[in-house]
């Protein structure tokens, strides 16, 4: 049995959409607590089940701060995903400047 915990606080200046990939898939959680808070008060968010099992969670808010806090218990081992499309993971990601962090990553 192996125990995971995670807590994170985002503050935004402007009303933001989050996309959350942080739980563990629920095959192998054997418990778990998911809290999402906005300016203190527990909201629920939208949860879209992933590819490979994993849950996104989405939430939209106005300027403020969210919470996202984890507890659970993991037992076992997830078993590596196939994939019949590996070009999926080969491409660059929409969400980050490629570009910009190779050059920032060839400097270290």
């Amino acid at each position: 049995m192996r125990r995971i915990e995670s807590e994170f606080v985002l503050h935004a200046a402007h009303p933001t959409e989050y996309r959350i990939l942080a739980t563990p898939v629920p095959a192998y959680a054997a418990r778990e607590r998911v809290v999402v808070a906005f300016d203190g008060e527990e909201i629920t968010p939208e949860t879209v089940e992933e590819r490979h099992g994993q849950r996104e969670l989405r939430v939209s808010t106005p300027a403020g701060e969210l919470t996202f806090s984890l507890r659970a218990e993991i037992e076992g081992r997830a078993p590596i995903p196939w994939t019949d499309d590996p070009q999926r993971y080969l491409v660059s990601s929409r969400y980050v400047d490629v570009d910009a962090v190779r050059a920032f990553a060839s400097e270290r």
